[in-house]
């Protein structure tokens, strides 16, 4: 704002005299600017989004500009007053619905792995009154400290909300050894069931609107070039069909395209 005034100001000076102008001063910053921590506030309300069912709307909020606030409202009563879900050990950073009446958000916490101080970043579940978080993907057994420790830099990645699903969505480990393996997790018993073994090579799942997979990005290697590729998954024989291909841009090359004979995959 204050730039755009003495940008304004600039504009509106008149042309000079023919004579030497006479040396001004610099002008002194105009007082009132921002601040650092005004600058890093966070906004009165943010990421409002509407139940699938339209009964309730959800939001970030925060009353000081630090503190952030998970706020529910019901739609028959917006001027009642709403739910706060705040917590002591997390900063909200994104939330949403996960089915009408279950919360899916991203929090950032301090924690320490291996002896190294972090801040993780999870997506958690919850109900429309915050009693209980619990992690998108419920936790596996591990035969190690150490990779229990490495398992809290992971976590899960939400694929599909699976409307027409009353339970469950679809998500996707992020974890030591499972990355990239599909499951479909009740928001209500937090219960997982693996519906494909995945890999770390593969991103971007779509689903049609039953919730069945069926497509898919990957990246590999075709001798030393690197590309990137597009799936579809066969409803008759439920195989990966590549569709096309995009190589990267190489020094003295331009990136290409290319349509490759049928490809399968499992």
């Amino acid at each position: 704002m204050a730039c755009a005034a003495a940008l304004a100001a600039s504009q509106a000076v008149a042309d000079p005299p023919a004579s030497p102008p006479a040396v001004s001063a610099v002008a002194a910053p105009p007082s009132g600017a921002p601040s650092a921590n005004d600058l890093t506030k966070a906004p009165a309300i943010q990421d409002v989004s509407l139940s699938p069912d339209g009964k309730h709307m959800v939001a970030l909020t925060s009353p000081d500009g630090t503190v952030v606030d998970i706020t529910v409202w019901s739609t028959a009563a917006l001027g009642a007053q709403p739910v706060r879900i705040r917590s002591k050990f997390m900063r909200f950073i994104a939330v949403g619905f996960a089915k009408n009446d279950r919360l899916l958000f991203t929090a950032v916490q301090p924690d320490t792995v291996e002896g190294v101080p972090r801040h993780l970043v999870k997506q958690y579940v919850t109900d429309l009154e915050g009693k209980t978080f619990s992690p998108l993907l419920p936790d596996h057994s591990v035969t190690s400290e150490q990779e229990n420790d490495v398992d809290q830099l992971g976590g899960a990645r939400l694929i599909s909300d699976l409307r027409m699903d009353p339970r469950k969505v679809l998500v996707v480990d992020q974890r030591l050894g499972h990355v990239g393996d599909i499951y479909k997790v009740d928001v209500y018993d937090m219960s997982a069931e693996r519906v494909m073994q995945g890999s770390e090579r593969y991103s971007d799942y779509q689903v049609d609107l039953k919730g069945e997979l069926r497509a898919r990005s990957f990246q590999d290697f075709d001798g030393p070039n690197v590309y990137i590729a597009q799936q579809y998954r066969d409803p008759d024989t439920g195989q990966w069909v590549e569709l096309f291909r995009n190589y990267a841009r190489t020094s003295g090359s331009s990136a290409s395209s290319d349509s490759p004979p049928t490809r399968t995959s499992s």
